[in-house]
């Protein structure tokens, strides 16, 4: 199996968790998984000490779903909040942090400040080397 890695622009990555059953057949003891099922599940599930070919019933996996849901979910808080803090000019992941906290002020802040970076055509360079 190749190792797992969380790919946040993956169009199908949240197919899965929305509808399993796609995947998984949930009605079948023990359950029978699709081979995209299993290249899906098993590196998530293992990340979070779940190991796919133990999971017999649907509660069994709809644990090890809330499981891997609740890693994932932060997972992504962790890397967008890296990506707000990566840089002091104003970026989206500022704004979707800020929003995720709930903070709406500081939401909309943010993306007044995006707005202007970008009104004013401001660009993060490199400095140049002088000899």
């Amino acid at each position: 199996m190749p190792s797992f890695a969380l790919n946040l622009h993956d169009p199908e990555m949240f197919v899965f968790d929305a509808q399993p059953e796609l995947f998984v057949l949930l009605d079948a003891v023990p359950l029978i998984f699709t081979i995209r099922g299993l290249r899906h599940f098993t590196p998530r599930f293992r990340m979070v000490g779940v190991d796919i070919a133990m999971l017999q019933t649907e509660c069994q996996f709809r644990a090890a779903l809330l499981q891997w849901t609740t890693h994932e979910t932060r997972l992504l808080f962790e890397s967008i909040e890296a990506k707000a803090g990566a840089t002091h000019q104003a970026n989206e992941h500022q704004v979707l942090l800020a929003a995720l906290m709930g903070d709406i002020d500081a939401a909309e802040a943010a993306m007044d400040r995006l707005e202007h970076q970008r009104r004013v055509g401001l660009k993060v360079v490199a400095p140049v080397d002088t000899p």
